[in-house]
């Protein structure tokens, strides 16, 4: 089975924005300090690999990469994780408290149900 979910969680995704520079998500492609890097100027050799290059902006990109659902004390405990990734990437990372209490309480309210819909859709 294919791996679904946000651009964040898949590590050669990226939102490509007008200008080309390189977002790990669409919230923060009205920001050009959310970038985590920029198309290049094609040269010979990247014509022959048919990719486009791409140039790291530093900071951001290293954050995208080591963000880890498990570094979060409550997620790392959390039967739901493997499921939820604690939500949003961009909001754990700036630290919305509201947003992750917010996933925290859905998955914890909605799982079972879910799972029985699911069961039932099976039949």
């Amino acid at each position: 089975m294919a791996e679904v979910g946000v651009v964040p969680w898949k590590k050669h995704s990226f939102v490509v924005g007008p200008n080309g520079h390189l977002f790990k998500c669409e919230l923060g492609i009205h920001d050009i300090r959310e970038a985590v890097g920029v198309l290049a100027e094609p040269t010979i050799t990247t014509k022959m690999k048919k990719r486009l290059p791409v140039v790291s902006t530093g900071s951001k990109a290293h954050a995208w990469e080591a963000f880890n659902p498990f570094d979060r004390e409550l997620c790392s405990t959390c039967q739901f994780v493997p499921i939820c990734k604690s939500g949003c990437p961009k909001k754990v990372m700036e630290g919305s408290e509201q947003f992750m209490s917010g996933t925290c309480e859905y998955w914890d309210t909605n799982f079972v149900q879910m799972v029985h819909e699911a069961y039932a859709g099976s039949k």
